[in-house]
């Protein structure tokens, strides 16, 4: 359907052969395909009716487009950030009747196709419920969204933690209002009826939202994707095209790499890849917004240059060939160039992101001083958790060595069952490395298949509401391994404060 869209839209301005390919850039496109039929997310759905809705609207046709818009509301909640180009179009052609009376059709088709889900859930408080629900949950800086947040700190940071002395919370509130403002500012600077630019309006919002924004997924950046083709449709400005590509890059990293941790069981942790694709995001937001200004506001169109003619092709090789010369025959040294100004600027400027990026969270300056060499094979010892436990991992502190142990889970220190092989290599040192348990267990027995590491501590973590916020675990029990010692001397219990003999 999408795909027919493209095509329908780009014979009618491009052409056909033009139109065929911008559709198959999108329907072959790896973020595309990443998104739908990787993870066979809904997104494509869902942008269906929103694009419907655009569409109403850039060919003012107001009713149509309030329908569509009701039912990409119906769908996915987060239609509600496209309000704008709705509004400011209805706004600039004074269709007050077409408002009200497209108001009153989308909230009816709202209504008929909601009532069968709520009519014995709870009627339409209920739905108010759902919706109120769905837009205050996840109240984190960022749900795996690579954008400005994943910058400032790890992602999934709450949203009331602080950033520059103000909470994520404020300043995803902050970053939606200039949102909408430089949505009006594009939309009342120049030509106000014209309406083909409604597809930059909601591309611009989409962007902004989700590169400065909170509580983003990494999956919210998927709209930008067809609207970059379809600005381009209507503006003919191949640098809409670069921004194609470069969303198109960013976001298959960011869907990619999400889902590629997520069925391994965990989030994505803040490494290069992440802080990489965060600031792409970052640098394609703000070349959107230059690319928008000059467009729309200076309008100064780059279209697509047309293939060279063949006595063009010619002249230009004739000017290259005569513009070679042999060198002196006395030259037997090519002097290196000199560094200029710009080149400095540029190894300063290149230092300085890489030196940011390789300090960025590279660690803490503390670790533990204690620690547990085995002196051979079969040394082992028993933690007893003190009840009975849903142990969703378990968190290893490894010091310099190389050995292997194994893990064990059982209800009663007599039978063990469960073993996790645990390999401490080199590289791996003094690092926390987490591994998955899923198992119930009150005793863990820890037995040493290959010397030669050394283990400073060890968390336990039960399974609960904050199974994928490591800061804040439901239990958290550490083993503490003091030096020359064959077995740990105490647990920590961070529900009650209180030490627990050891085994």
């Amino acid at each position: 359907m999408l795909g027919w869209l493209i095509y329908r839209a780009g014979r009618a301005k491009l052409g056909s052969g033009t139109a065929i390919g911008l559709m198959l850039l999108f329907l072959f496109n790896p973020a595309v395909l990443m998104d739908s039929a990787a993870w066979g997310q809904a997104d494509s759905f869902f942008l269906v009716f929103l694009l419907l809705s655009i569409l109403g609207a850039s060919e003012q046709r107001f009713v149509r487009s309030a329908i569509f818009f009701a039912l990409a509301t119906l769908v996915k909640p987060q239609a509600l950030i496209f309000t704008p180009v709705l509004l400011f179009a209805f706004y600039h052609h004074r269709a007050w009747k077409q408002l009200a009376v497209g108001a009153l059709y989308g909230l009816g088709i709202f209504a008929v196709l909601a009532a069968p889900f709520f009519w014995n859930n709870g009627g339409i408080g209920g739905l108010i419920d759902l919706y109120k629900g769905t837009l205050s949950s996840y109240p984190y800086s960022t749900v795996n969204a690579f954008n400005l947040y994943a910058l400032t700190d790890p992602l999934w940071a709450s949203i009331d933690s602080m950033w520059l002395g103000i909470t994520y919370r404020a300043w995803g509130f902050i970053f939606i209002l200039v949102a909408v403002a430089l949505a009006a500012y594009y939309s009342f600077k120049k030509d106000r009826k014209e309406l083909s630019k409604s597809f930059f309006i909601g591309m611009v919002l989409i962007t902004i939202v989700f590169v400065f924004g909170t509580k983003m997924h990494e999956r919210y950046m998927y709209p930008a994707l067809l609207l970059c083709l379809f600005t381009y449709i209507e503006s003919r400005d191949r640098r809409f095209l670069t921004l194609f590509l470069g969303f198109t890059l960013t976001q298959y990293l960011n869907v990619g790499y999400t889902l590629a941790h997520l069925n391994a069981g965990n989030n994505p942790p803040s490494d290069g890849i992440v802080l990489v694709t965060a600031i792409a995001n970052i640098a394609l937001a703000l070349y959107m917004l230059y690319v928008g200004y000059v467009v729309y506001v200076r309008k100064e169109i780059k279209p697509i240059l047309p293939p060279a003619a063949a006595a063009e092709k010619y002249d230009a090789d004739l000017e290259l060939a005569e513009g070679m010369r042999p060198l002196p025959k006395s030259t037997s040294r090519i002097g290196l160039p000199k560094l200029q100004r710009k080149d400095w600027i540029w190894m300063l400027g290149i230092t300085a992101v890489y030196a940011a990026l390789a300090l960025f969270h590279l660690g803490s300056a503390k670790a533990p001083e204690t620690l547990w060499e085995p002196a051979a094979s079969g040394e082992s010892f028993v933690v007893d958790l003190g009840q009975s436990s849903q142990l969703e991992r378990v968190n290893i502190f490894g010091g310099v060595g190389t050995g292997k142990f194994k893990l064990e889970f059982s209800q009663s220190p007599d039978t063990w069952s469960g073993p996790l092989d645990v390999n401490e290599d080199v590289g791996n040192v003094f690092i926390w490395k987490s591994q998955p348990l899923n198992v119930a267990a009150r005793y863990v027995k820890l037995t040493v298949t290959s010397p030669g590491f050394t283990l400073n501590e060890m968390a336990f973590y039960e399974q609960g509401e904050a199974k994928h916020r490591f800061r804040s675990p439901a239990l958290h029990l550490m083993v503490q391994l003091p030096k020359g010692a064959s077995r740990p001397t105490c647990l920590m219990n961070n529900r009650s404060s209180r030490r627990i003999p050891g085994l």
